[in-house]
């Protein structure tokens, strides 16, 4: 639930499906003017450094995560470092436009931004807390067969 630039006593609810809600508002826009675009949910959250960021909560229309990890940069090396969150990074540059406080700016339109179409949605990137427990588990799991009992005794007395 949200409470900020709302009146006194009113809260919103984010949508179940907010990729869902993202696909419907791209087919509204389609319907009204005939352009395809792409749409991004976004909310702001607290985050590990100082202050906070918007991340996309949802999406449709838009390659949410770049697939050119390791392709060639201006120089011809290999690009590594990371994976870029187009999705997210969005959502960061249109917070800044739409501010945080008392702006009242409920959306911004990108434009000359070269992005690739998808129909995957944000979901599709996003950990749900079973599948990390899953994936802690198996971890430690396999490291305990590989590297021993002891290695797991040293990392819980660390």
């Amino acid at each position: 639930m949200d409470s900020s630039n709302h009146p006194e006593g009113v809260v919103s609810v984010p949508p179940r499906d907010p990729d869902r809600f993202a696909g419907e508002i791209r087919d509204k826009i389609f319907g009204l003017i005939g352009k395809e675009v792409a749409v991004i949910i976004t909310d702001t959250e607290m985050w590990f450094s100082y202050g906070s960021l918007d991340f996309a909560r949802g999406s449709s229309g838009i390659q949410v995560v770049s697939k050119s990890f390791g392709e060639p940069d201006l120089y011809g090396k290999p690009k590594f470092g990371g994976v870029d969150c187009v999705a997210h990074e969005l959502a960061c540059a249109s917070a800044l436009l739409m501010g945080q406080t008392s702006e009242g700016v409920p959306a911004v339109i990108v434009r000359g931004y070269k992005y690739v179409k998808s129909e995957e949605g944000i979901s599709y990137y996003q950990i749900k807390p079973e599948s990390l427990r899953t994936t802690i588990k198996e971890t430690v799991k396999s490291s305990v067969r590989v590297l021993g009992l002891n290695w797991l005794l040293k990392l819980l007395a660390t």
